[in-house]
């Protein structure tokens, strides 16, 4: 059983002991954030649309940033996901725990991807404003691509050790019934447990300090 609404009353508890805290988590998990979500996913799929338009699409600069649209929905809705299981209702459910395992590396690699396309976008339009016409050449719509697909393996490559942070565990608990003629209940859950490398320091350190 998921026990999807079951909310423990510890972690209410923990959650409200600073009213200020709790009010500025609430107001920016429950509803602010779910508010850039829906704006900023329909208007980065309205730029796709039009940036992927016959005539729009042999530009580089238009590649990059439909790229960069790409990977900003991923994030947006990974994170609203990420917010929304981490509600005290959701917190020790089996699908909380399968949720927020699998969604978290993914939208890393969405963040890390979406800052390095910023950044490789920047470049690129430094290259055309301070060597105009060598850029006719340089920031060609094959070098923009392969340079897009360069940086999303880079990025994939960065956040890999994030999936292998935290393993998913099966538990199973048998609770006894006093009354003979009943019999014993079997409940399963599924939690997130972290690994021999989630639990080592040097990795954090050196992981989160000079990769991510």
């Amino acid at each position: 059983m998921f026990g999807l609404l079951d909310c423990d009353a510890s972690i209410l508890a923990r959650q409200t002991t600073d009213p200020k805290l709790f009010f500025v988590r609430t107001l920016v998990k429950n509803w602010l954030w779910p508010i850039i979500t829906c704006f900023g996913v329909t208007g980065n799929i309205l730029a796709i649309i039009v940036l992927t338009k016959r005539r729009m699409i042999m530009s580089s600069t238009n590649n990059y940033l439909a790229a960069l649209a790409l990977v900003d929905i991923a994030y947006l809705i990974l994170t609203l996901i990420l917010n929304t299981f981490q509600h005290p209702c959701f917190t020790g459910t089996s699908l909380s725990a399968i949720l927020l395992t699998v969604c978290r590396p993914i939208a890393d690699f969405s963040s890390n991807t979406s800052v390095w396309l910023t950044v490789t976008f920047t470049v690129e339009r430094w290259v055309a404003v301070t060597y105009p016409l060598q850029s006719r050449t340089w920031c060609t719509v094959s070098r923009a691509r392969k340079i897009i697909i360069s940086v999303m393996c880079a990025a994939l490559i960065c956040t890999t050790p994030s999936v292998f942070e935290m393993k998913l565990v099966r538990s199973v608990t048998i609770k006894n019934s006093t009354n003979p003629n009943e019999k014993s209940l079997l409940t399963s859950r599924i939690y997130a447990k972290p690994t021999a490398l989630g639990s080592s320091l040097l990795y954090h350190q050196l992981y989160f300090n000079f990769v991510t």
